[in-house]
Formats: structure tokens, C-alpha cells, sequence
């Protein structure tokens, strides 16, 4: 019993004294980060780069934005050539006599 109270007080000293020693080596991992990022020579470069990738995402939006659109078109115009006749599940059947109808869920007109 002694062996294990002696096992568990070395754990909780070692652990309180680690984290403490882990922790100054942390911060001081943090304020050499932190000087060589404020650096001007890192510093520059890094504005330079983050303008040129700022302006360069405003330019290609559009471009990226009629891409995605185009593709989607695409994508429903595959889909509905692959499967003529099937109705898409948010598709309205065409109204009759009787009124409107739900949606179809499983993809088979209504009768």
C-alpha cells in the first residue's frame, strides 16, 4: 500500500512539475514564433503574398462561380437524360381535374 501512495505522490510531482517546465518551454516556443513572424524580412513577403491571393480570389469568383453553375446544369441535364420517364423527387406532377397533387417520393408518376 505504502508503494502505491509513494507511486501516485512521484506521479502527481512529476506531473505538476512537467506541465510546469512544459509550459516555459511552450511560451518560449510562442515569443521566438512570434519574433520571427513580426520580422520584417518574413513579414513583407507574407503581406506581398496573402494581397496577390486576396486579389486573385476576387478575380477568379466569377469565373469559378459560372464554372460551378455550368457543371451543375450539367449534372441535372446527365441525370435526366439517364432516366427519362423518372420524375425527381421534388418534381410537381401536372395538375388534372382533380386538383393538385404531392409530390411523387418514389420516383413513379402518379396514376
Amino acid at each position: 500500500m505504502r508503494a502505491r501512495a509513494a507511486f501516485v505522490v512521484g506521479a502527481g510531482v512529476g506531473y505538476v512539475l512537467g506541465t510546469r517546465a512544459g509550459r516555459e518551454q511552450y511560451e518560449r516556443i510562442v515569443r521566438a514564433s512570434r519574433a520571427v513572424w513580426s520580422h520584417p524580412l518574413v513579414r513583407t513577403p507574407i503581406s506581398g503574398l496573402e494581397t496577390r491571393a486576396a486579389e486573385l480570389a476576387r478575380a477568379q469568383s466569377v469565373a469559378m462561380i459560372d464554372h460551378l453553375a455550368d457543371a451543375a446544369k450539367n449534372l441535372l441535364r446527365h441525370d435526366a437524360v439517364s432516366t427519362p420517364g423518372r420524375m425527381a423527387a421534388t418534381a410537381m406532377p401536372p395538375a388534372d381535374a382533380t386538383g393538385p397533387r404531392e409530390p411523387s417520393r418514389t420516383g413513379q408518376p402518379l396514376a
